[in-house]
């Protein structure tokens, strides 16, 4: 069982709203959204070159 996703390519310091759908041996779930905008951050470790 899957509680978290994993999203590549997404630019930094941007700000996006997601939407996501669980799916189980009883169907596909009624999408959840988030209430307001997520900042996406680098990822712990990550290097960034300007």
């Amino acid at each position: 069982m899957y509680l978290s996703s994993f999203v590549i390519g997404l630019k930094t310091e941007v700000k996006f709203k997601f939407r996501d759908m669980a799916e189980n041996m009883y169907g596909i779930g009624q999408p959840l959204e988030t209430d307001s905008p997520v900042l996406v951050k680098n990822r712990f470790g990550e290097k960034t070159l300007f």
